[in-house]
C-alpha cells in the first residue's frame, strides 16, 4: 500500500508495517489491549477515535491503516496530530494513544469539526443561492450584518422591500400547463432599458417563505436550498413607501430579474440586477448538542504562507469581519449554526474589507477577481486565503 509521507510517498506492505508496529523494541502495543480491551472515550470525539464507535481501541487502527491504503475515505477523525492531513504521522500518534504514552482522552485541539466543509477557499462561496433583492448602492453602509433584522440599513427607508413574492421557472416545459406565464425584467417600471437584453419568458410556480426559501433577517436577501442551470427566479414585492416592484396583469407575471436561465450574475450585477452574494459559505450544519457553539473557533490563512494569519498585528479572521473582539471565536451574528453557513459582513471580504465603523482595511494581498470573475477555470486560480473553523 502507499502511505503519505511528510516528504513523499513510503511503499509497504500492511502485514509489514503491522509487524513493524507490533515488534518489541519499536511500539509495542500493550497487553491488556492485545487482548481486545479498549478505552472509554467519555461521550466526546476524541483523538484516537478514527471509526466514530466511542472507544480508541485497536479498531481504529485498522480503520487507519485502510485510510492509509486508499481503501477507506479519510475524514476530520483520521487527522490524529492536528496538522491537517491524513498521514503516517497520524499511525505514530495512534500508536502512542494505544500504546498508554498519550491520553487518549485529550480532546482535539484546533481540530476541523467536519472534515472538506470545516475547511473551505475564499473561492468557495456558495454560487446561485443567496440574492440582494436591491441594488447594493441603496445600501447606506459597508459593513452589513445580514442575519440581524436591522442591519441593512437602507438610503431611504421607503424602498425597503415588503410582501415580498418568489416565482420560480424550474425549465421542464412538462408541467407549464400547472404554473402561470410571466416576464423577468431587469427593471419591470422601465422594460427595454438593458441595452442588448430586454425580458427572460417563461412558466413560473410561486415559492412558499421558509419552505422553498428564507428571507434573512436583514429583509434584503433571499436564499434559496439550490439552484440548477435552468431556473429563473422573479420577486414581486411593495416597498414601504407603497411602490411596487413587478405586478400581475392579465393573469400574467411581470417581475424583477434575480436569477436568469441566460446570463451569470455577473453580467445581471453590470446591469443593476440584483447581485448573487459572493460572500457567503458553507461548512456543514452543527448539532448544538454535540458541539459547544461558543467553542467554535475561526482562523483565516494566506495561501502564499499557511502560517500566516495575521496582517498589522491584527489576525484576518478580525480583518474579514467574523472575529471582532479578537477572541479567536467565531462571531455569533455572522453565523447561521443550523444551515452552517458563514456571511461575511461585506460584500467582498477578501477584496474590500470594511470594518463597523466604514473603514476600509489597508489589505496587502486584495483577491478582486472572485467577485468579478465569470471564468470557472480562472475562479479557482485565484485563489488567496482559506478559513477553518475548529473546536478548542
Amino acid at each position: 500500500m502507499n502511505i503519505k509521507c511528510p516528504n513523499g510517498v513510503l511503499k509497504v506492505s500492511c502485514t509489514a508495517l503491522i509487524f513493524f508496529l507490533l515488534t518489541p523494541g519499536k511500539a509495542v502495543l500493550p497487553s491488556n489491549l492485545q487482548k481486545n480491551n479498549s478505552f472509554p472515550a467519555n461521550g466526546t470525539v476524541q483523538r484516537g477515535d478514527v471509526d466514530n464507535s466511542g472507544t480508541v481501541d485497536i479498531v481504529d487502527l485498522l480503520s487507519l491503516l485502510k485510510i492509509l491504503s486508499g481503501t477507506d475515505p479519510s475524514s476530520h477523525l483520521s487527522d490524529i496530530d492536528g496538522n491537517w492531513d491524513t498521514d503516517v504521522l497520524d499511525l505514530l500518534a495512534l500508536i502512542q494513544i494505544l500504546g498508554g504514552k498519550v491520553k487518549e482522552s485529550t480532546p482535539y485541539y484546533e481540530k476541523e469539526m467536519f472534515c472538506d466543509s470545516s475547511l473551505v477557499r475564499d473561492v468557495d462561496f456558495n454560487k446561485y443561492l443567496h440574492f440582494l433583492l436591491v441594488d447594493t448602492s441603496l445600501i447606506s453602509t459597508n459593513y452589513i450584518r445580514f442575519l440581524e433584522r436591522d442591519g441593512a440599513p437602507l438610503k431611504d427607508e421607503g424602498l425597503r422591500p415588503v410582501r415580498i413574492r418568489v416565482f420560480r421557472d424550474d425549465g421542464s416545459f412538462t408541467n407549464n400547463g400547472l404554473v402561470r406565464p410571466g416576464f423577468l425584467f431587469v427593471d419591470p417600471d422601465n422594460p427595454g432599458s438593458a441595452p442588448y437584453w430586454d425580458r427572460e419568458f417563461g412558466h413560473f410556480d410561486e415559492l412558499l417563505i421558509n419552505k422553498d426559501f428564507i428571507l434573512e433577517q436583514c429583509g434584503l436577501v433571499i436564499s434559496l436550498p439550490w439552484i440548477d442551470g435552468r431556473e429563473k427566479i422573479g420577486v414581486i414585492y411593495e416597498t414601504v413607501g407603497g411602490a411596487r416592484v413587478g405586478e400581475i396583469r392579465n393573469d400574467t407575471l411581470r417581475m424583477k430579474l434575480i436569477e436568469s436561465a441566460t446570463m451569470s450574475p455577473y453580467q445581471l450585477a453590470g446591469h443593476g440586477c440584483p447581485s448573487m452574494l459572493r460572500n457567503v459559505y458553507s461548512f456543514g450544519e452543527v448539532d448544538p448538542l454535540i458541539y459547544d457553539i461558543s467553542n467554535i473557533n475561526v482562523r483565516i490563512f494566506a495561501r502564499d504562507d499557511p502560517s500566516r494569519y495575521e496582517e498589522g498585528g491584527r489576525a484576518f479572521s478580525q480583518i474579514f469581519g467574523l472575529d471582532r473582539d479578537g477572541d479567536g471565536r467565531l462571531d455569533p451574528d455572522n453565523v447561521d449554526y443550523a444551515r452552517g453557513l458563514i456571511f461575511f459582513p461585506m460584500l467582498e471580504p477578501f477584496n474590500l474589507p470594511f470594518d463597523s465603523s466604514g473603514n476600509l482595511f489597508n489589505l496587502s494581498d486584495r483577491n478582486s477577481l472572485i467577485y468579478n470573475e465569470n471564468d470557472p477555470e480562472r475562479l479557482l486560480e485565484s485563489h488567496k486565503y482559506t478559513i477553518k473553523l475548529f473546536i478548542e
